[in-house]
């Protein structure tokens, strides 16, 4: 049987969010077929196999701790890296770390967000990501609701967005999105781009 490794930015139990709905349904799922071993970040440190609790079929589980303060600083990195904000904000040198010394122990690395993706994008594996929605069309939305600083911040993080959604689909194995309205959306901006 394959072993899957499934990386989230944040516990996925209690559920108290749709993201978690989702990931627990993705979870129930890929264990009727897959060995499933769950990394995750979360604000406040969590026993290893914390999660087999809920989901006692896993391979097991490891938390990684994030503090808030580290989080918002990391976000400053955009003005180098030019990636989204919120995922500068998630990134984890701890999480880099695990990976670089076990993604080969796993047949399959899926992303329970792209958030989280940043550090699986050059790996040489298998790689499925989850985009959940099209983060790029909620930033695109907010940044028309918007006035004065607001806005100007999600105008530049919806381009920021738009550009990282392009490189997961291009540097994935398999991609799943929630609804065919957000599929059409980073469609959309993917086809303009490669018929320029």
């Amino acid at each position: 049987m394959k072993t899957v490794l499934f990386i989230f930015p944040r516990n996925i139990f209690p559920i108290i969010g749709g993201d978690q709905i989702r990931a627990a349904q993705f979870l129930k799922l890929l264990i009727l077929r897959y060995k499933v071993f769950v990394l995750y970040l979360s604000n406040k440190k969590e026993k290893d196999d914390y999660l087999k609790k809920y989901i006692p079929e896993l391979l097991g589980s490891k938390c990684i701790e994030t503090k808030i303060s580290g989080c918002i600083l990391r976000m400053f990195k955009t003005l180098i890296n030019h990636l989204p904000f919120q995922v500068n904000y998630y990134s984890s040198k701890d999480l880099r770390k695990y990976l670089i010394e076990n993604y080969t122990h796993y047949d399959i690395i899926f992303s329970g967000n792209p958030r989280v993706s940043k550090d699986i994008l050059n790996l040489d594996t298998y790689k499925v990501v989850d985009f959940v929605d099209a983060a790029s069309m909620n930033c695109y939305n907010a940044k028309k609701r918007s006035r004065g600083l607001k806005r100007v911040f999600y105008t530049i993080e919806y381009y920021l967005m738009r550009n990282y959604e392009i490189l997961l689909l291009n540097k994935f194995d398999r991609c799943s999105i929630i609804s065919k309205v957000d599929k059409q959306f980073i469609d959309h901006y993917e086809q303009s781009l490669h018929s320029k």
